[in-house]
Formats: C-alpha cells, structure tokens, sequence
C-alpha cells in the first residue's frame, strides 16, 4: 500500500446536457504505484478521457460535476483541494498528453519559446538557462538536432517530433504520474512504436506511474503492468495484462480482443460487436452490455450486476463471467472459417506510369520577390524541394484490392491524389479504363455538415443524368441497405451520426453512381477496434457483390493483411517493394519493409514489450544521400547504396523490390 501513488474510489461523474443530466462515469474505483502503468482501455464513448479529465481537474464547473468518490494522490483527497492547491499539483506533479499535438501546440510561438513558459511555470530560479533546460529537454525525448527545433514552430514538425515535444512539456516538472490519453493514435507504426518506447523508458528512468488511455488493444498489451476495461461509464474488468490477453473474464473484453485484425489468421470475416455504447442519457436496464453480448441471460436484462472483486488484481462485472474463464486460451482470436478467394481477373483498370511530383518548401512571400524584382528566390536549391512521389509505376487489376503502406510522408495521399485528377504529376502518365472515387479518412471533414443524408448521398446522381426525386429515394435507399445504413436517418445530418455510420455514409455517396474503382485513403484509421472490423466487413461484401476494385492507403499492416491482395510499400516517395499480401508478410525482402513489419505491436506476443519496441529507425535522413533513399536507417547498407540507385526487379514471381538485398536473393 506504501508504493500506491493514485487510489480512485467510487468516482461518479455527471454532465448537464439539453437532454437532461448524464452519468458518464459511475463508482469508478482503481489504484496505481509508481513505476507501473495502467491501461485504460474502451470505444469512444466509455468514458476514459472523462475520468482522466475528472482526475486532473479539468472538468467544466458549469456543464459537469463529481457527484461522489475520491482521488487520493499521495495521501491527498485531490477533490477537497482549493483551486490554488490543485494548480500547484496539475502540470507540476501529474502532467497530461493529449490526443493531437498540432491542436495542443500554440502555432504562432516556436517550439523554444513555448517549452521555456512551461519550464518558468515550474521553476522560480532566475538563474537557470531556460533555454538550455529547454534544450535538454528535447534531448531526453530523443529529438535529433535539438537546437536547431527549438528555433522551429509547430507547422515545422512532423507529427511523431510534435508528439515528442508534448512529451518533454509534460516532463518539464518531473511528474510522477504521466497521463497519456490515446498518445499515438495518429501516428504510423513506426512513430507509434517510437513513441511508446521513450514513454515506457521514461516511466522507468523518473520511476513514474503511467495511465495509458487508448481504444488499441495493441498498445495495451506493449506497455501495460495493469488494464482497466470501461464501458457506458463502469469498469467491466481489472485484470493484469497477461490475464486480459489469455484468460479475459469480461465478454466484452473477449469482443475487443476478436474484432482486431491480426496478420496470419486465416478467416474470412472479422468478428465484430453489434450495435454500439448505448447513448448515456438513456441507458439500458440490467447489465449495460446485454444488448450486445453474445452470452447475455434473462437475468441480464433486468438486474445490474455488481463488480466482484475475485483476487486483489482480478476483478469483473460479469453475472456469466465463469463461463468465459473456463474457455481455453486458443478460443481467443481464432475462427473456424477460411478466407474466401477472389475471383482474379488479367485484366487491367489501372495503370501508372512513371509518375513524379515535386512540391516547393519556398513562401509565397519569396516566390513574389522574384517575380517582381526578377532576381533569384533567396531559397533555391534541391533543400527547398520534396520530391512527394518519384517515378512510380504500377497496375491495378480488375476486381483486386491493391493495398499502398508506409509511413507518413511517403507519398501515398500525393499518388492517390494524382490518380484522382486532384492533382497534376510534374511527368509521367495515369490511364484507366473505370470510373473512380473515393473514400477519405475523416468521414465528417468530408461531409456538409448544412446538407442532410439524402443530399449528401444523392448530389452525385446528378453528374450523369437528370434522376426524378422518386428515382433518388429509390436509389439512395437501395444503397444504404447495402452499406448497413437505416434508409429512415435519410434526413438527417452528419452531426448526428458516429464515426462508424459516417464512414458508412461516405462509402455510400462514393458507390451511388456505380463506379468501377474505389480510392481508400485510410478510411479506417480513426475508427475504433469494433467498428473498423464492421468497416472492414463492409467493404469486403461491397467488393464482391458490386465487383469493385479498391486502392488501399493505409499504415497499418494488419488491416492491409485482412484485405488486399497485392501491396505495395513505399518510402520518400519511391516504391521498395510490391508482392502478393501472402509473399510479403512470409518473404518480406527490402529492409523497410522488414522494419514496417516489426514496428507492429504483435497480438500474438505476450509480454514482450521490449521486444518488440526496440526500435533503430530514430534517425535523421539526410538530404545529400543520392543513392538508397534508405541508407541512413538501413541495418544492410553498403558504400555504394550512398550513391547507387537500385531499380524494381522480380526476385519471385510478381515479386518486386528495389534492394541489393533483392539482388542476393535473385
């Protein structure tokens, strides 16, 4: 008990809406020690961020209250605190990260600037060197060339250094709780894998206590001592790591654990959980889950059952939690069912042909000198240009799910992009023979938020031909059966709906006028656990029942496995390698792809943290290398990748990688 450093005990939290009052947390109770993490773990909806909120003391008086429990950090009731008391412990000894970084960092004031109001926050000495504590900071996150980011601004930085100076803000004070809330959701694999790894190195260089929030299993599992399972407001479960993974007592645990793709299982659907967390203002009787569960009773439905406590670090709300506890460990993640084969067809609907495109870093404000005055623009040179795709070739065949991955920055949206006729390669030529669209991968940026359902879905019929309004309703209606939408929420708005039934919505308006090839750029990325597989599922039976062919674009491996065919992988804008999914996940041959593959948080390894997130890949790539766009992070290198540029050849059939590695295994 001396080592706990956080004791939640029956937290109750209540917001005030137009819809009346909302329990978004009831009798929540947990521990933490120092040194340990705790994984907090949930769909949208839950109540994670609420409760991490609620314990930092940022909830908004006038929309929210805790109606009841306490939060004892280091003997201290945080709830009976003044506001003054409460300042001096938020940010100084619990610090937070946030979700996005770009949203949390102040665009107009340099990285420098912003740590240096932090660090005078928290330290009185007039003689320490802000800038250098500053600096020293940025070193201890790990970012390359510190000095030079401190005089940088936000825009500047990429979307793993953004997180990582998030990160040293937070450790400004020394904490000794670190708050993460969904860290590394939208960061590549790579970038996730980094991150995770300085916070988990972190934890154990400050002996900090850690609270994880996230709706990524995977992430759990990589840095996680302890898990807390919520939903619609309750704990569900607590259970060690290793448990929640082999032996999870909670039937929605089990659902999560089942709705993940996985690289090698062999089944033709995902499984899924249906419907989704009930609305908060109108909770259901009895148990919160019965509606979804799959081994609900009638008791259940009529009686909520309590939250038993089976060891000190084993607890569930569960009336039937036996019956899972029994179940053998292989009965998780595994299906009976084959994936299904696609029909392949020779044809080709698609083809790329040595398509480049190079953006200018110069200002406007430059480029206007120039023309004025006419003389040179003071940025010239290759260092103000970024080659975004470079001499990409390619086919796409009728009826195939050709997946794209690689990091951020790659090129993939700029190929995607070009394909689409957004934008104008600098050389080289798109030919196809279908009708495109697309689907993005915010579904609610990309949805007038001022036209209902039917207008959105409805606006393309219009392009081809003149359709009467009977003829509309007729079609939108077909086509929301289709996509798993209520043809009765035609009237409604965007705002209205999930993130899932977005996204549905968005595949909807994208198939209306029947088109032969479907652009996806990450259309799953935001979603949680559960209503990706539903995506995924989705997409799947479109694909077979409309004949369509997708272009994936995605950085997440997993989900590429579970539906492409062929994948190409790219980096800095050239692509390395191209092969049938199975070739690639068993005979992966270019170096980074074989660094894709294991940057990815594997299910299927328990407690391997460090395994699995030791990481080479932090290193700065330099403009001057002509050569292997590769060569500063390859483990293979030779002296002549510096300067030599390998071309895609076939090592197996319709495999192709531009390596010397290739070369060896030819």
């Amino acid at each position: 008990m001396d080592n706990i450093l956080l004791q939640v005990k029956n937290l109750s939290t209540t917001f005030y809406t137009s819809e009346g009052s909302v329990k978004a947390l009831e009798h929540v109770s947990f521990s933490i020690e120092r040194g340990k993490t705790l994984g907090i773990v949930g769909e949208s909806g839950c109540g994670k961020s609420v409760l991490s909120l609620s314990i930092m003391g940022l909830l908004q008086k006038e929309k929210s209250k805790i109606d009841n429990g306490e939060i004892i950090f280091e003997g201290k009731n945080l709830l009976k605190l003044s506001a003054k008391d409460m300042r001096n412990i938020r940010g100084k000894e619990i610090s937070m990260i946030f979700q996005e970084p770009m949203t949390s960092l102040n665009p107009v004031f340099t990285i420098g600037e912003q740590l240096k109001d932090i660090i005078k926050l928290y330290n009185f000495d007039k003689k320490v060197d802000y800038g250098k504590v500053a600096k020293e900071l940025l070193e201890l996150v790990e970012i390359q060339d510190a000095k030079s980011k401190l005089m940088q601004y936000p825009h500047e930085l990429s979307g793993g250094q953004r997180q990582r100076v998030m990160i040293a803000m937070a450790l400004a004070s020394k904490p000794k709780l670190l708050i993460c809330d969904e860290p590394t959701t939208a960061l590549d694999v790579t970038m996730q894998r980094e991150i995770l790894l300085l916070i988990n190195n972190l934890k154990k260089q400050m002996n900090m206590a850690v609270i994880m929030i996230t709706h990524d299993l995977s992430v759990i599992k990589a840095v996680s001592d302890d898990v807390m399972v919520m939903y619609a407001g309750k704990v569900m479960e607590y259970n060690s790591v290793s448990d929640i993974f082999e032996k999870s007592l909670h039937p929605y645990t089990r659902d999560l654990l089942n709705s993940i793709p996985i690289i090698g299982r062999k089944s033709s659907r995902l499984s899924t959980i249906p419907g989704m967390v009930p609305n908060l203002s109108n909770k259901p009787k009895g148990c919160l889950y019965h509606e979804r569960c799959k081994i609900s009773t009638s008791k259940c439905r009529v009686e909520a059952p309590e939250f038993l406590i089976l060891e000190e670090d084993k607890k569930v709300r569960c009336f039937n939690y036996d019956l899972l506890y029994k179940e053998s460990k292989e009965k998780i993640n595994n299906e009976s069912s084959t994936a299904k084969s696609k029909v392949k067809s020779s044809s080709i609907v698609l083809e790329v042909s040595n398509i480049e495109k190079t953006f200018s870093q110069r200002g406007s404000f430059n480029k206007v000198w120039s023309r004025i005055f006419k003389k040179p623009e003071c940025c010239s040179g290759a260092k103000d240009e970024i080659k975004a795709v470079d001499n990409v070739s390619f086919s796409v065949r009728k009826g195939e799910t050709l997946g794209i991955v690689g990091e951020s920055g790659c090129g993939k949206t700029t190929l995607s992009r070009i394909i689409l006729g957004l934008l104008k390669p600098d050389k080289g030529n798109v030919t196809f023979d279908a009708k495109l669209q697309a689907v993005f991968q915010d579904p609610y940026s990309s949805l007038n938020p001022r036209m209902n359902i039917f207008d959105i879905i409805s606006e393309p019929l219009d392009i081809e031909r003149k359709f009467t309004k009977a003829e509309k309703i007729k079609i939108v209606q077909d086509m929301m059966k289709k996509c798993g939408l209520n043809e009765m929420y035609m009237h409604r708005y965007a705002n209205e709906f999930s993130g899932g039934q977005r996204q549905r919505i968005s595949i909807c308006r994208s198939l209306i006028n029947e088109p032969e090839l479907v652009i996806l750029d990450e259309p799953v990325s935001a979603l949680d656990m559960s209503i990706k597989s539903q995506i995924l599922n989705l997409l799947s039976d479109l694909q077979e029942e409309l004949n369509l062919t997708y272009i994936m674009i995605s950085h997440d491996l997993s989900t590429l496995y579970h539906i492409a065919d062929r994948v190409i992988v790219m980096y800095l804008g050239e692509i390395v390698e191209i092969a049938s999914k199975e070739e690639l996940f068993n005979n992966p041959i270019h170096p980074y792809t074989q660094l894709l593959l294991k940057s990815i948080l594997s299910m299927d390894k328990l407690n391997d943290a460090e395994g699995h997130l030791n990481n080479e890949s932090n290193k700065v790539i330099k403009n001057e290398v002509r050569g292997c766009k590769f060569y500063d992070r390859c483990p293979y290198k030779r002296d002549d990748c510096k300067t030599r540029v390998y071309k895609l050849i076939e090592v197996t059939k319709e495999h192709f990688v531009s390596c010397n590695l290739g070369e060896l295994s030819d």
